[in-house]
């Protein structure tokens, strides 16, 4: 009987402040506004003298996904109430994100309140799989909801690399410069990658690890050799893979939320000449196939140092 869902629509206070908040702050685009007033809005809302401002937005590149209605309506003060999952209602707008952690940073900062941290869940045997999933409000207090699905299939992931590895050889053909292409391959790798929330380089320098190019928030400029898991790579010349960061002497963190971290070196003429480091939000992230295709990466990086 019906073809597809035309619009999620939303009733909000004020409708400038919330069309700032699903633009600006959640990144929607903007669609356009109209009003609706008349005789005929006055019966499809069944309140005397009813008029509306409408205004939609949708997520870039999502034209096939029903927009977002917003509606204020005129002359009427919206009837606040608690929101709350647990009432008989639509109880939240879910968004669709693929890289909810990296996202969820981005909000905080943003200072957006959530309920609570993304958390994993696997229902798998009921055959929907694996998801992150978080709660968070917008202005006017309406429950919203970020999901992102976990394939972490070994299959999966191994596309995943060689379509970066492939990217990566692209980028740096005829690029001679080290930190443009350094800037480039985090890019990629965060990129490629699912479930990461930093990744980039600490180069040698002056007897000090020191921060290069990278993809994530803001990070401690210099490791002395031998400190945190970056450190220790550094020292032993080996990869260091960690399940979990907090179970690792002096570990350093880049980003508070992250619980399992992958790093590996990088020699030139047979010296240790810095590190590739990568942080996730999810305990044992990294396995034996990053290992492969991250130590690939590397041996590309090791080709081009100048």
């Amino acid at each position: 009987m019906f073809k597809s869902v035309a619009h999620i629509g939303l009733t909000v206070k004020n409708l400038d402040r919330s069309v700032e908040f699903y633009r600006d702050v959640l990144g929607l685009k903007y669609m356009g506004e109209m009003r609706m007033d008349g005789p005929e809005t006055e019966k499809l809302f069944n309140r005397e003298g009813c008029a509306a401002r409408v205004a939609y937005l949708r997520p870039y590149g999502g034209e096939n996904v029903p927009p977002v209605e917003l509606i204020q309506f005129i002359g009427f003060n919206a009837e606040e109430d608690t929101p709350s999952l647990f009432k008989t209602s639509i109880s939240e707008l879910c968004f669709m994100s693929s890289d909810i952690d990296k996202d969820y940073s981005t909000l905080i900062a943003k200072g957006v309140k959530f309920i609570s941290e993304p958390q994993t869940f696997d229902s798998t045997e009921y055959g929907f799989g694996k998801s992150r999933a978080v709660y968070f409000y917008d202005p006017d207090g309406n429950i919203l909801e970020l999901i992102q699905p976990i394939d972490d299939s070994d299959d999966k992931k191994s596309q995943n690399y060689e379509l970066a590895v492939c990217e990566i050889k692209d980028r740096i053909q005829g690029e001679s410069d080290l930190n443009a292409n350094l800037a480039n391959i985090s890019a990629i790798l965060n990129k490629y990658m699912a479930n990461i929330n930093w990744v980039g380089f600490y180069i040698f320098k002056d007897n000090q690890l020191v921060l290069g190019p990278f993809q994530g928030l803001a990070a401690r400029v210099r490791i002395n050799v031998g400190d945190g898991v970056c450190g220790t790579a550094f020292e032993k010349n080996e990869i260091q893979i960690v399940p979990d960061v907090h179970k690792f002497p002096g570990h350093i963190a880049c980003d508070l939320s992250s619980r399992s971290e992958i790093v590996v070196p990088i020699n030139v003429n047979g010296k240790t000449a810095a590190v590739l480091d990568i942080d996730s939000p999810i305990l044992a992230r990294f396995d034996e196939t990053d290992e492969k295709y991250l130590s690939e990466v590397v041996n590309i990086i090791e080709s081009i140092w100048k």
